[in-house]
């Protein structure tokens, strides 16, 4: 959890200088911002424990949740999934070649059925269908490498 720790003094940091939102005003929201520049540098991994963040940020979890939710209209929980499906999109269009339970892993999920059911909930295909989408692009157009 080390790098959680700095990302978390980084976060603060990039706040302390660009000014936040709130954060000046308000430390629930300056806590809610980085619990947010967190999960997106981490691209939401699953060790990433929210409980622990909120600690970490010196709040109480719920009212970390409460105030994530007033800025960014979504749970703390639901960032860190759409994240992880985020990344393994990315995975996917990078690497079509690649096994699902290799992406799965990567993305954080031990298990494949798990991954399967929530990746299908969040871009309504199964991963083996976006895959071989991603398969038929790079074969016509080549790579697509943004995440």
């Amino acid at each position: 959890m080390h790098a959680y720790d700095e990302l978390i003094r980084y976060s603060s940091e990039y706040l302390d200088a660009t000014n936040g939102s709130r954060a000046a005003t308000d430390p629930a929201h300056r806590a809610a911002e980085i619990a947010y520049l967190v999960l997106r540098i981490s691209k939401g991994d699953v060790r990433l424990r929210l409980g622990t963040l909120a600690r970490k940020l010196g709040i109480a979890s719920r009212a970390l949740g409460a105030h994530f939710r007033e800025l960014y209209g979504t749970t703390l929980k639901d960032s860190q999934i759409h994240l992880r499906i985020k990344w393994a999109r990315h995975l996917m269009h990078i690497h079509p070649e690649r096994k699902i339970t290799s992406i799965a892993a990567e993305s954080g999920y031990s298990d494949v059925a798990d991954f399967n059911h929530v990746f299908r909930k969040y871009t309504g295909m199964s991963p083996r269908q976006y895959r071989d989408d991603c398969r038929k692009a790079q074969e016509s157009n080549g790579p697509d490498d943004s995440f």
